[in-house]
C-alpha cells in the first residue's frame, strides 16, 4: 500500500468510524450526551441529583437553586466517562449575585475532537419570597463532527427550588419544554425532574428525585450526603434507569473553597470518574 493510500485509509477511520462508534455508544446508553453531564463531582456522588442544588453548583442541575447565594460563586467539573476519551465530559458554572437577583453563565463539552457537543447557557434566578425561588436559562447548543460540519440549535430552561419547611427542600426543573429540533429530523430531547432534599439532622442530608425525559423511561434517583468532620463530607447514591452507583468524597475549605471526586459505576462498562473544584 502506498503513502496516499495509506493517509486516506487513516483519515477514513478517524473522519468516518470512529465518531459513527462514539455515536453508537450514545445511541445505545440512554442520555449519554451533552443533557447527561453530571451536576459537578459532588452531585454525581449522590446519583447525579440536579433540582435541589444550592449556589454555583446549581446552575449545573437547577439554575432556581443560585437564588439565595450572597456572594459570586464558580464550580468546574472534568468527567471521563467509562475510561473513554470519546466520553469526555467537561462542565464550568459561574454565578453572580445582585440585588436585582443572580445571573449565571453555564459551559458545557462533551466529546472528542472527530464529534463533540457544546452548551453555553445564561441564566437568572431571582427569589419570590423567603422559601421561594424561580429561574430561567438561555441555552445555545451546537454539535460538530468535522467530516459533516455543524448544527446548532437555541432552547431554554425553568426551575423552581421551595423551602417547604426548615429540613425540607422541593425542586423542579425543565430543560427543553417545547421540543426544539436538534439535528435535521430529530428532536432534542425534552427533560422533566422533581426532587427532595431532607435534613434530618445538620451532619445528614437524603436527596430523592425522579428525572422523565422524552425519549427515555422515568429515572429514579437517590443519595446521601454525610459530613464526617468539620470539613469532610461522604457521599453515595444510585440511579435505576441505568443501574449506576456512585460513591465520592468532598473537602470544603474554610474560605469557601471546595474539592469534590467521585466515582460511577455500571455494570459491563466499568467507572467514570469524576473531579471536581469550586468557590462558594
Amino acid at each position: 500500500m502506498d503513502f496516499d493510500a495509506l493517509e486516506f485509509h487513516k483519515r477514513f477511520i478517524w473522519n468516518l468510524l470512529i465518531p459513527s462508534f462514539v455515536l453508537g455508544v450514545i445511541t445505545i446508553l440512554p442520555a449519554q450526551n451533552i443533557l447527561s453531564i453530571s451536576p459537578g463531582a459532588g452531585g454525581a456522588a449522590i446519583g447525579s441529583v440536579r433540582t435541589t442544588q444550592v449556589d454555583a453548583i446549581a446552575l449545573l442541575g437547577n439554575q432556581a437553586g443560585a437564588a439565595f447565594a450572597s456572594d459570586a460563586g464558580w464550580y468546574v467539573s472534568a468527567e471521563r466517562r467509562f475510561g473513554l476519551e470519546e466520553l469526555n465530559y467537561l462542565s464550568g458554572a459561574f454565578l453572580y449575585p445582585t440585588s436585582l437577583g443572580s445571573f449565571g453563565i453555564t459551559i458545557l463539552y462533551h466529546g472528542f475532537d472527530a464529534y463533540n457537543e457544546q452548551l453555553i447557557g445564561l441564566s437568572y434566578s431571582r427569589a419570590l419570597a423567603e422559601e421561594l425561588s424561580i429561574s430561567t436559562q438561555l441555552d445555545y447548543l451546537n454539535l460538530r463532527i468535522p467530516s459533516y460540519g455543524h448544527r446548532s440549535a437555541f432552547t431554554f430552561e425553568l426551575g423552581l427550588y421551595s423551602k417547604i419547611v426548615d429540613q425540607l427542600v422541593l425542586g423542579f426543573h425543565t430543560f427543553n419544554p417545547l421540543k426544539v429540533e436538534w439535528t435535521e429530523g430529530q428532536l432534542l430531547s425534552s427533560r422533566f425532574s422533581l426532587g427532595l432534599a431532607y435534613q434530618p439532622f445538620d451532619e445528614l442530608i437524603l436527596y430523592s428525585e425522579i428525572e422523565k425525559s422524552s425519549l427515555y423511561p422515568a429515572n429514579i434517583k437517590m443519595g446521601l450526603s454525610y459530613l464526617a468532620t468539620s470539613h469532610l463530607f461522604l457521599r453515595a447514591g444510585v440511579q435505576t434507569e441505568l443501574s449506576i452507583f456512585s460513591i465520592g468524597i468532598g473537602y470544603q475549605f474554610s474560605n469557601g473553597l471546595t474539592i469534590d471526586f467521585s466515582t460511577l459505576s455500571r455494570q459491563g462498562l466499568g467507572l467514570s470518574p469524576v473531579f471536581g473544584i469550586g468557590q462558594n
